[in-house]
């Protein structure tokens, strides 16, 4: 009798451990907090939520919630932002001015579309002896990372890299403020779950300077009046050059849209040139939990 109890109570035990997350509501909150449990009640400005295990019912403001994921598997995003009013209505108020120093940032996607799985891939930022290397060369690595995902991205949605960089202009993100975002800020602002970011970092190494001479003596015999001379003719050139050679570094990241990281490493390139950072960044892709074989 004792064996079969001990055998029930360990059965049970493994069954409540085994009840997967997936069987209650989760709360994303913006603060990026995760709430596990059952969603009550919702109300017109809040929710009525118990915590996994729990009975107490608690009121969490819809202000402070991007969204919930049903034990269904729906999905219900808040605090969606206001339109703005149309210009033919003169009663409408105008809309409040942004910041300066940064754009008015919406904290869920525009529309209720579920946006798990989809993948956008940021400028990168390309850096040449610290220096930037401007934003032409940073939207081509953009273009050549996408290039590489496109072929590897079963079961995942890449954002086409022209509505990537539209959304963020109009928000006004760019290398010098995207600082001021989270990536959350920027998961929910292109309205996807991952986004990836990288940096390439191409700095001078060693020069080596090569001088090449070339020369030659030609000889000619029973030459002049007499027959009997010989004339010696000496020409010869030289040249040199410098090699300058570079080192290529990469840094790739990878961010959710609960603000945590799933992939950060560096490598060194061991080529020169363009290749080299492509190589590079093919190398770190690979290696990355979105990059499907």
């Amino acid at each position: 009798m004792k064996l079969f109890l001990t055998v029930l109570i360990c059965i049970t035990c493994t069954a409540l451990w085994a009840q997967k997350k997936a069987d209650y509501d989760v709360i994303l909150k913006t603060s990026g907090d995760e709430l596990v449990g059952t969603v009550k009640e919702v109300a017109d400005n809040d929710l009525k939520f118990c915590y996994k295990g729990e009975a107490v019912v608690y009121s969490i403001k819809k202000t402070e919630i991007i969204k919930v994921t049903f034990s269904s598997g729906r999905i219900e995003f808040f605090n969606r932002p206001a339109t703005n009013p149309s210009s033919s209505d003169p009663a409408a108020p105008a809309p409040a001015a942004p910041s300066p120093a940064r754009a008015a940032l919406p904290t869920q996607p525009a529309t209720l579309e579920d946006h798990h799985n989809k993948v956008a891939i940021l400028p990168f930022k390309f850096l040449i002896d610290r220096q930037s290397g401007g934003e032409d060369m940073g939207e081509k690595a953009q273009q050549e990372a996408f290039a590489t995902l496109s072929q590897h991205a079963a079961g995942l949605e890449l954002q086409d890299v022209l509505t990537t960089n539209a959304l963020l202009a109009k928000n006004g993100v760019n290398d010098q403020t995207i600082k001021q975002y989270t990536p959350i800020d920027l998961c929910n602002l292109l309205g996807v779950e991952y986004v990836v970011m990288a940096t390439v970092s191409v700095n001078k190494g060693t020069a080596t300077a090569t001088t090449n001479n070339f020369g030659n003596t030609n000889i000619d015999r029973n030459c002049g009046k007499s027959g009997n001379d010989t004339k010696i003719t000496s020409f010869g050139s030289s040249s040199s050059y410098i090699n300058q050679s570079y080192k290529t570094y990469v840094t790739l990241n990878i961010y959710n849209d609960k603000g945590s990281s799933l992939f950060s490493d560096s490598h060194e390139a061991f080529l020169t040139g363009e290749e080299a950072y492509r190589n590079a960044v093919k190398y770190l892709l690979k290696r990355s939990p979105i990059y499907r074989k």
